[in-house]
């Protein structure tokens, strides 16, 4: 771009060279657009190639408009123009920007080794993708976003929708975001068909431990092979581990979603303990004969497996030669990374579908700390939660029945918020949540029962923006030893409710009125809960009402305009 610039600039300073060096420009532009084409897509490089051939894209319209400038017939046109090619240029900014923070983060996660760092990066993209703040709310996004892809009014809960949602965000930096979509959709499609030969499929005591095997198995592939790709060169030794990668892909996940998807769709109608002692290679092929199954199970490479088991694999500095009875094939280091991730593509897509329509069947294959097959605990995965919500220096001591979790948050955040999104991730066992944080130079501590948090990861049951589920928690939650809620907020607050359904009047306000006042019963307020039966009455009755029952629900008027102290911990 230098060069194409300083050209222009010979032709407007009138350089009798201008000519050669414009020419010179535009072909090194379009070298670069014919390097760009010949160049492999292979995973994890396929959007770094996509950006950069849109950014070379728009510099070559830049290119042609500043030339149709320069031999513009009026000022006007040429002015036209060179404001074409400057929105050209600004276009192609905007795709550098964009292709700066992708290999930002690409980069963030290949270097990473630790399981928890790169769950950091996953939870944080996705809260972003989905605009969410927490956990809790990611949950209930993730579970939307999976029912869209397979087209279905819902998806079962237990945290499908999250790991779908982290394996989606995966796709787009390993691989390919919408063929993985694809697969999902697809899987789902042809395995919820056939509920029965499903549930014939789990009643075999090794199906759904094999399933959690293959999840970790896949896990563990992808993270070695992202390591790997991460240089200039991979050295033959860790080549060889690739090799052994690809095979136990076919012999481990392979087989199983081959059984899947052949005893799923009544394609075989053995048992499954008797399928899983065939031969992988021969379950894949058999897959691979139906058309509607052979794009679920792309990436698998029979013959490294083939030619592994029985030694027939020369390694070499930049590849391997493999021998089977089919011929020989070379394979680069990067030709085989690629087919790996887009195994593992195949193989995550496929296993989504699979637990879903399994769910949907009344069968558990999946649960919410399904991460703690990967060495993560339920702490540990708190502990990314508030890290994506901006906090700091965080750690959670774990101690019987409870978690007392340090931290310095946000300078924004409210404590309860953070608190209500991780309730997602607590454990059962977890009985009582304490929050020691540091803000405005000084330490505050939040501490209750971890009871009502747990209504936070079910939805907004009561339909009032959480406004109940608040309650609850406030009511018996502590800040700085004392209570967060007072009767005086309590009675504000149900006052101010009553007002609103009060002024919707398409709306009947009795049932509102009725929770408020369970509500009121709940946390120990028997005169606010009187209060609200005398309000009930007197919209009944109208004009009817008697002078005590219009006294007692005059009551909430007072409360309403009563100013009452409070700060939101």
């Amino acid at each position: 771009m230098p060069e194409f610039f300083q050209a222009m600039g010979a032709v407007s300073a009138g350089d009798p060279n201008a000519d050669a060096k414009i020419h010179s420009a535009i072909q090194g532009i379009s070298a670069e657009r014919a390097l760009l084409a010949a160049a492999p897509r292979l995973r994890p490089w396929v959007l770094i190639v996509e950006y950069v051939e849109m950014c070379v894209s728009q510099f070559i319209r830049m290119a042609r408009c500043y030339l149709q400038a320069l031999g513009a017939t009026t000022p006007l046109t040429a002015q036209n123009k060179s404001d074409e090619a400057q929105s050209h240029l600004d276009a192609a900014t905007l795709t550098m920007e964009e292709l700066g923070r992708y290999v930002s983060l690409l980069g963030s996660l290949m270097i990473s080794e630790r399981t928890e760092d790169k769950l950091t990066i996953l939870v944080q993209q996705a809260q972003q993708d989905f605009d969410v703040s927490d956990i809790t709310a990611l949950f209930s996004a993730a579970d939307q976003s999976l029912a869209s892809v397979i087209q279905a009014t819902g998806v079962p809960g237990g945290g499908l929708g999250l790991q779908f949602a982290l394996q989606d965000v995966a796709a787009r930096f390993y691989g390919d975001q919408q063929r993985f979509r694809n697969v999902v959709k697809e899987s789902y499609k042809l395995l919820s068909q056939h509920p029965s030969l499903l549930s014939a499929l789990a009643t075999s005591q090794d199906f759904l431990p094999d399933l959690q095997e293959s999840l970790l198995e896949l896990h563990d592939a992808s993270a070695q092979v992202m390591h790997a790709v991460n240089g200039q060169s991979i050295p033959r030794q860790v080549g060889r581990a690739f090799v052994d990668v690809a095979a136990s892909l076919v012999e481990g996940p392979g087989q199983l979603l081959a059984i899947a998807l052949l005893a799923g769709t009544g394609r075989k109608s053995r048992p499954y303990d008797k399928l899983r002692q065939d031969n992988a290679t021969e379950l894949l092929r058999a897959v691979r004969k139906h058309l509607d199954l052979e794009p679920l199970v792309q990436g698998f490479n029979l013959g490294v497996r083939t030619a592994q088991a029985h030694r027939m694999v020369r390694y070499e500095d930049d590849g391997i030669t493999i021998d089977t009875k089919g011929g020989s094939g070379k394979l680069s280091w990067h030709e085989l990374a690629d087919e790996i991730l887009m195994a593992y593509e195949s193989a995550m897509g496929c296993m989504v579908g699979l637990q879903v329509a399994l769910a949907e069947s009344g069968i558990s294959a999946h649960s919410a700390d399904a991460y703690r097959a990967f060495g993560i605990s339920a702490a540990s995965m708190a502990t990314i939660g508030l890290i994506s919500e901006g906090c700091e220096n965080v750690s959670i001591s774990e101690q019987p029945g409870s978690w007392v979790v340090e931290l310095t948050p946000p300078p924004t955040a409210k404590l309860i918020q953070l608190a209500a999104g991780i309730a997602a991730l607590l454990p059962d066992e977890i009985l009582t949540l304490t929050f020691t944080a540091k803000q405005d130079s000084a330490f505050h501590v939040i501490s209750g029962p971890a009871a009502p948090l747990r209504a936070f990861s079910l939805g907004d049951i009561d339909g009032d923006s959480y406004g109940i589920a608040t309650i609850r928690v406030l009511h018996s939650w502590e800040y700085d030893g004392k209570p967060c809620l007072t009767p005086a907020v309590m009675r504000r607050w149900a006052a101010y409710q009553i007002h609103l359904t009060q002024l919707d009047g398409a709306t009947n306000p009795i049932p509102r009125m009725r929770t408020l006042r369970s509500l009121a019963l709940e946390v120990g307020d028997e005169e606010l809960a009187e209060t609200i039966t005398a309000t009930m009455r007197s919209l009944r009755l109208g004009d009817d009402t008697d002078p005590d029952t219009a006294i007692l629900a005059g009551k909430i008027s007072a409360w309403g305009n009563k100013t009452v102290g409070f700060t939101f911990p």
